[in-house]
């Protein structure tokens, strides 16, 4: 299955951002290309994409492009790293799982529920999140 991009998420994720945190992580050549050459390729695909809209044809000039098989996989990535620095602050909550960009955490209150949602809306300046929270009897 392939994993779905939220408008939300993958058009406000940068491009140059997007491909060097998913090149950062290579270490060995993939099917014998360099990093350099998966980053050129990547520039390349991601810096040509084209929509249609009232018979007329766009180039999406910022953000991950919607349907595009390779946005998901790359969102992925920018929230995994974005999750890496929001927990490099000692803050440690469980359960906490995530599906691309829905996040489910539990906390014991409502404090450290709203300091996660600070850090995480302070770790990337074209990313906010919302939060819901259960309402209480």
């Amino acid at each position: 299955m392939q994993p779905r991009c939220g408008i939300f998420l993958c058009t406000t994720i940068p491009i140059q951002e997007a491909i060097t945190n998913a090149t950062d992580r290579i270490q060995n050549p993939i099917l014998h290309l360099s990093k350099q050459e998966v980053s050129d390729l990547l520039q390349v695909t991601l810096n040509n994409m084209y929509f249609s809209l009232r018979d007329q044809v766009f180039r999406q000039r910022e953000g991950l492009p919607m349907g595009s098989s390779i946005s998901g996989i790359l969102a992925i990535l920018f929230m995994d790293k974005l999750e890496t620095i929001a927990f490099s602050s000692h803050l440690i909550i469980s359960p906490y799982k995530r599906h691309v960009d829905d996040i489910y955490l539990q906390t014991t209150n409502e404090e450290t529920e709203d300091h996660f949602h600070h850090i995480i809306n302070n770790v990337h300046p074209n990313l906010k999140f919302e939060i819901e929270k259960p309402e209480t009897t």
